[in-house]
């Protein structure tokens, strides 16, 4: 019998999976690297930077999209559950963040993103690190039978004013 699917775990892009997953693997922890990005990006981020007595130079911004993803047994991706979050450190604390935006997507026949089932940020600008936690909530849903296997993702990124990140997945 086949697994209806098999739950894989990274991060970076789709693209940049499947030059580096080997094969067969049922998961991985492998996240990209958050990407630079130029400042100010808005007027909230540039006053957020002025407030806490940072400058442009001094300051550096980040954009990060970490993500889980499952599959069927045939190696099919079923659906992708990211969280993309955008903050701006001084080398000491989190100088800035975004609202922090987790979304699904679904590419499997019958699943589909019911939406979030929680959504949780502590810390943030002022303090030395941002943490958010975000869970998704997908369905398999067969016409005629409902929702017959849920997947119910969540990941947790932190972040640091001095540059630092992980994140954390189930």
């Amino acid at each position: 019998m086949v697994p209806l699917a098999v739950l894989l775990v990274v991060g970076g892009t789709p693209n940049a999976l499947a030059a580096t997953r080997p094969p067969e693997t049922v998961a991985s922890t492998q996240a990209a690297a958050p990407v630079p990005v130029p400042v100010p990006v808005t007027p909230a981020a540039a006053k957020a930077i002025r407030s806490a007595n940072a400058t442009p130079a001094s300051t550096k911004c980040y954009e990060w999209q970490p993500y889980v993803y499952i599959e069927n047994g045939l190696g099919e991706n079923l659906a992708h559950f990211y969280q993309h979050i955008y903050w701006c450190e001084n080398g000491s604390i989190i100088t800035y963040h975004g609202p922090g935006e987790p979304f699904g997507a679904v590419q499997g026949t019958f699943w589909e993103y019911k939406g979030l089932l929680s959504k949780v940020s502590s810390g943030g600008s002022g303090s030395s690190f941002w943490q958010l936690f975000s869970q998704g909530n997908f369905c398999l849903d067969i016409p005629g039978a409902g929702c017959v296997e849920y997947w119910q993702p969540w990941i947790r990124t932190t972040v640091y004013g001095n540059g630092g990140y992980k994140w954390e997945h189930g």
